[in-house]
């Protein structure tokens, strides 16, 4: 009896060990994956990441300014943050600025040359691609459902799952049970499975598509079956053809499912550090490289905006508005990510890596930060960007006192020969003997004026290192001068040429100055401000894409368009609103650039302008995105005496033209400093050091 039962036992076991290695054999590769993971420092073994597939690099890579400055000086001035990114055991930090790397430090035994598994980082990425497959008309629209690129999928009776689902994690997909390691999960199966694909598509639907925020990387994964489907080309090849070759200095790799199979689209993208850089500047530069259009800028832009079921999630990109200590992945999920404090910068964009990899991108300070290394669940979002932006800051407070006491004033007059006039004057003021590159303002004055009459607001702005260039313009001189102008010329020529004025002027400044004793620096021509007052207010916003209302009243053929897209900003001095058979609001709609308008409660000028919201006219219909208004309390047209009229009896409102021209220069100096990115000029700035002001407003 015993030896009869030992049989059965005997055969029992065997049997059992027989399946077991039939299942062995036939899971190998999950099993062995499952095993052998190196846990939290799984990101930094690449080498475990099998097969993988290799992604060229680009055969002339923009350079990155590659001059960091890690001497003790630049390390200490970061040094909150950079301790920071010791203490969670970073193996690479980085810090690009205004068009530098101005830090990059490694942790031994790791230097610029490894590289790291990025985990979600590829999300981010995997979105500009589909950006571009809808803008090639791969992809016929954001809106179309999934599943007319995949086969075989899920039947879908909660309704049907768009691109644009996906894209926000919002398909309705989902396990019953809350994502989890267990041996055989979806996620563990999406990680691991030698077919990530079927995986994938097995996912049922959950609750109805769109009606819940639920972040899981099937979402992504699906959206390369869709890419491929559309395209018709290997995901690792449209991704190298369209961005890859085109952005990195370094080859890049994929982590395929097997040979010949699919590469992990949500996550397992293998990059240096520097090309990680790379990608962050794609959306601050609204996905241009090297003045090429690579990914349509409509795209970043509705990438980075804030998603209808989650307003920090846009298209796989994470913000960093509105601030939640506790950022959830999911409403079922377990993982969550600690901000313990505001974001200081409220343009806060990221490329979120599990367990702390990131890229930062900040438009408002054109600022991108990169960090990557061991995998830390304890990792906190808001303290390596804030501490940056803190140290930025400080430093460009103190850089700007400074400023104020290092330029003297040098100024000349000078007459050249201009295409649409004989002569033309111009008024040049600048710092004196002082050395470096000067950004430029061209300014135009109000009716009847000169620039003489501007020096208080002028001087201000040179006194903090801009070249300021001011035209004297046909009707100038005085009221029976400038009627005399308006009669003999017309008024649609009088604003035309005061227009021409200022591109002359931005065109010859480099010449005026060349020859000037003591003018040590070079003036920037690329980009300019365009500045003007009253009448010379409405010049200025025409060389930012306002109309030029033409009347008829000129026997000259003058455009319609005068946009000269130089200008960079406008800053608008009481600019006219409405002018009865002379000026509609129909001619700011097409105005594009970015704009300040100032004026004040009490800046009126009857019969043109008998209350100052009129001067808002201009604010209110340009195009949305970039302006901004600031109403100044009891200020007149002229700020009492001190611009435009200096022979008012009146009291100068000193204070008020103070708080003007340190918040137009803060806006200039965003302007200037930006390389074509979103930016969000006065994101820090505290109203109540401004205490003339009584509205500042952003549409």
């Amino acid at each position: 009896m015993i030896k009869k039962t030992l049989k059965y036992l005997g055969i029992i076991l065997l049997s059992v060990i027989v399946l077991l290695a039939i299942y062995i054999a036939f899971n190998f590769t999950y099993l062995k994956r499952i095993v052998t993971s190196n846990g939290t420092e799984q990101v930094r073994s690449v080498e475990w990441y099998e097969p993988k597939v290799e992604m060229k690099a680009a055969t002339q890579p923009k350079e990155i300014n590659n001059i960091p400055n890690n001497s003790s000086a630049m390390t200490e001035q970061y040094a909150e943050a950079i301790q920071y990114a010791e203490d969670v055991n970073s193996s690479a930090f980085l810090i690009w600025q205004g068009g530098e790397l101005i830090l990059d430090k490694y942790w031994a035994p790791y230097n610029k040359e490894n590289y790291t598994q990025t985990h979600s980082i590829h999300k981010s990425l995997l979105s500009m691609l589909v950006g571009i497959a809808i803008d090639e008309g791969k992809i016929t629209s954001i809106d179309d459902p999934a599943s007319k690129y995949i086969d075989d999928w899920i039947e879908q009776p909660l309704g049907q799952i768009s691109v644009k689902n996906l894209l926000t994690m919002t398909s309705g997909l989902g396990e019953k049970e809350p994502a989890s390691f267990f041996l055989f999960s979806q996620f563990m199966r999406l990680l691991n499975d030698p077919d990530i694909s079927a995986v994938a598509r097995s996912l049922p639907q959950k609750v109805e598509p769109g009606s819940e925020f639920e972040y899981i990387n099937t979402n992504p994964q699906l959206l390369v079956d869709v890419l491929e489907s559309a395209t018709g080309k290997s995901y690792e090849t449209y991704l190298q053809n369209k961005i890859w070759s085109k952005m990195a200095a370094n080859s890049g790799y994929l982590w395929m499912d097997r040979k010949e199979g699919t590469p992990h689209g949500y996550c397992c993208l293998m990059a240096q550090p520097e090309d990680l850089l790379r990608i962050g500047l794609l959306v601050l530069n609204k996905g241009k490289i090297n003045g090429e259009q690579v990914v349509p800028k409509s795209w970043i832009e509705d990438a980075i905006a804030p998603s209808e079921m989650n307003p920090n999630y846009g298209y796989l990109m994470w913000r960093g508005t509105p601030y939640v200590k506790q950022r959830k992945y999911s409403a079922s999920g377990p993982f969550t990510a600690l901000h313990s404090e505001p974001y200081i910068a409220d343009d806060v964009i990221f490329f979120d890596g599990f367990g702390g990899q990131r890229v930062y991108i900040i438009p408002s300070r054109d600022l991108i930060i990169v960090r990557v290394g061991e995998t830390r669940m304890d990792f906190d979002d808001s303290i390596i960007p804030n501490r940056v932006i803190s140290s930025l800051d400080a430093k460009k407070v103190k850089e700007e006192a400074s400023q104020h006491h290092k330029f003297t004033l040098g100024m000349i007059d000078t007459t050249i020969k201009a295409d649409h006039t004989d002569t033309l004057d111009i008024q040049v003021t600048y710092p004196a003997n002082s050395q470096g590159e000067f950004p430029l303002i061209v300014f135009s004055h109000g009716n009847f004026l000169t620039a003489n009459a501007y020096h208080q607001l002028i001087d201000t702005w040179v006194k903090k290192g801009y070249v300021v260039a001011a035209p004297t313009h046909l009707d100038a001189g005085g009221f029976e001068a400038g009627s005399q102008a308006r009669k003999e010329h017309g008024s649609d020529w009088l604003t035309a040429s005061r227009v021409l004025d200022m591109q002359v002027t931005a065109n010859q400044i480099s010449t005026i100055l060349e020859d000037t004793e003591n003018f040590k620096g070079q003036v920037l021509t690329n980009k300019y401000i365009a500045a003007g007052h009253s009448y010379g207010a409405l010049a200025a916003q025409i060389l930012g894409g306002a109309s030029l209302q033409v009347q008829g009243d000129s026997s000259r053929n003058i455009p319609n368009s005068l946009k000269d897209d130089r200008v960079v900003g406008v800053v608008a001095f009481s600019p006219p609103g409405v002018m009865e058979n002379r000026l509609t609001a129909k001619a700011w709609t097409t105005m594009d650039t970015p704009q300040l308008v100032i004026t004040g409660t009490k800046d009126v000028l009857p019969p043109f302008w008998p209350n100052y919201e009129m001067h808002k006219v201009s604010y209110e219909n340009a195009l949305a995105g970039e302006n901004y208004l600031l109403v100044l309390n009891e200020v007149d047209h002229y700020f009492g005496n001190l611009i435009g009229r200096l022979d008012h009896v009146v009291n100068p409102q000193k204070q008020a033209l103070q708080n003007a021209s340190d918040i137009s220069l803060h806006f200039m100096q965003t302007y200037m400093n930006n390389n074509n990115t979103i930016v969000t000029p006065f994101s820090d700035l505290q109203l109540d050091d401004f205490s003339e002001v009584v509205q500042f407003e952003h549409r």
